[in-house]
Formats: C-alpha cells, structure tokens, sequence
C-alpha cells in the first residue's frame, strides 16, 4: 500500500510540475515565456479579447468600451486601448495583460506591472499570423483543440470568399467618415484583406482617380465607432458612385465595421 501511494504522489507531483511550467508563445515582438492558464487576464486588444471569447477563456477584463456588443460583458475600469490604467493594473494585479495593434506602444510601460505580451496582427500574411495567435492562447490556456476548431472554422470560409471574387473583377476598399472616403490598397491598413482573401485590386495605387470596381467594400466608421454622424449609406449616394459597376449590379458591401475596425484579428 504505501509503495502504490509512493508512485501515486510522484506521478501527481511530476504531473503538477509540467503543468506550471511555462510556455513559450511567439508574439508580434519577441517570444515570451508565460505560466499556463494565467488569470485573471487584462485585455487591451479587441481581437485577443474576441478569440478568448470564442474559446471561452475566464477571468477577462478589459476597456470601457469594447465596442463590439457580445464582449461587453468584459468592460471594466481599465480606461480605454491607448491609455491604460496604470494605477488599476497596480491595484488589481493581472497573471497577464494582453496588448495589440492600438495598444501596442504601452508594452513597455506595462510589462514591469505583470507579465505582458503584444498580440498584434497587422501587414502581410494575416491569415498565418491569425492561426498563430489563436494557436497560442489554445496553448496558453489548455485549448489546443478549441483553438483548432477556431481555425478549421475560419479556413472553411476562405475558399468560398475567394470563388465569389474571382469571377467578378477588380475590387476597391474604401472607409466613410463623416462625408469622407478613404481607399485602401495592398500594403495600406484593411489591405491586407487582398492578401488574405486573395481578392484583385481595381487599382494599385490610391491616388489613381479612374477605379472602376466591379465590388466595394465598405467600412463605415461611424458605424464601428457608435458616432452618430453620416453613415455609409448617405456618403455613398451619389452619381459618382452610381455610375460604377458595383452600384449597377448591387454590389456594394457593408462589412462589419465594428468587427473589421478594433478586431480584425479576432474569430
């Protein structure tokens, strides 16, 4: 008896002390060595804060304002993506506090108050940046098969974007804001939806005038931000737009600004 009770207590002590050991996650700046299952977790990034939400991650706060309706449930005292809460963060210690792409810039000011790691996904390959993020928190938090399920999810959706595009023509990403409307290009922020859906340019260059999209797709910054002001909608309705393709084969697409805006990244 007391040699089964021996090997017992080691097996559960080897057990134990593999589950503590750190992990090793690579993120946007540097690999960095975190404790498994951290919590309580501060979130500065809507899209870390969206796929932690898909995997059912506890322990979470973030910003005032989220933004996003379904990560509401996550606001808390810790003042807004570009200005953290020093003082809060010092008060109420985090296991891990998660910046990215807006909040990016704080890592140094935080990371001496808890253990920090910078999540951004920006520029080329979003798609393999994507699945590592979410591949590491899957590690992170013991998920590895949720994280999975996230990914498989999200690359069924590819091909079938991808086939609707292709057969169309050229394609122009624009934003409104309040009467305004900015393109975006290969290389420029929300171009990188070209690389990762493999959707053809109308145009190469945004300062090129004569775009004739067969698609728009439209972020309306309004929309993602709550501002009321003009929406997309009141921009877009004029003769210029209306003489292109897009409008005449009801071709314009109101993306998910919200989403698109403050969690590109996220599932």
């Amino acid at each position: 008896m007391y040699k089964i009770f021996t090997v017992f207590w080691l097996t559960l002590c080897v057990g134990l002390s593999a589950f503590a050991e750190n992990i090793q996650v690579e993120t946007c700046q540097e690999v960095v060595a975190i404790k498994h299952s951290p919590k309580p977790i501060a979130a500065f990034d809507m899209s870390a804060l969206n796929t932690l939400d898909a995997l059912n991650i506890e322990g979470l706060v973030s910003v005032g304002n989220t933004y996003l309706d379904h990560l509401s449930q996550y606001a808390g005292n810790i003042r807004a993506l570009f200005e953290p809460n020093i003082e809060q963060l010092v008060r109420n210690e985090r296991d891990l506090i998660i910046v990215g792409e807006r909040s990016s810039s704080q890592l140094e000011n935080i990371r001496h108050i808890s253990p920090s790691i910078d999540m951004t996904v920006w520029g080329k390959n979003w798609i393999e940046q994507t699945h590592t993020g979410i591949e590491a928190y899957g590690r992170i938090f013991g998920q590895d098969a949720e994280a999975q399920s996230l990914i498989s999810t999200l690359d069924k959706k590819l091909p079938e974007t991808h086939e609707t595009f292709k057969r169309k023509g050229g394609t122009l990403i624009i934003m409104t804001n309040e009467g305004k409307v900015s393109a975006y290009v290969v290389g420029r922020r929300f171009g990188w939806i070209h690389d990762a859906l493999e959707i053809k340019e109308v145009v190469e260059n945004v300062e090129d005038t004569k775009a004739h999209p067969e698609w728009l797709l439209v972020i309306d910054y309004a929309q993602a931000i709550r501002e009321e002001v003009q929406n997309a909608q009141s921009t877009l309705n004029n003769t210029i737009v209306d003489t292109t393709n897009a409008a005449r084969n009801n071709q314009i697409v109101y993306l998910n600004s919200a989403q698109l805006y403050v969690a590109s990244a996220g599932t």
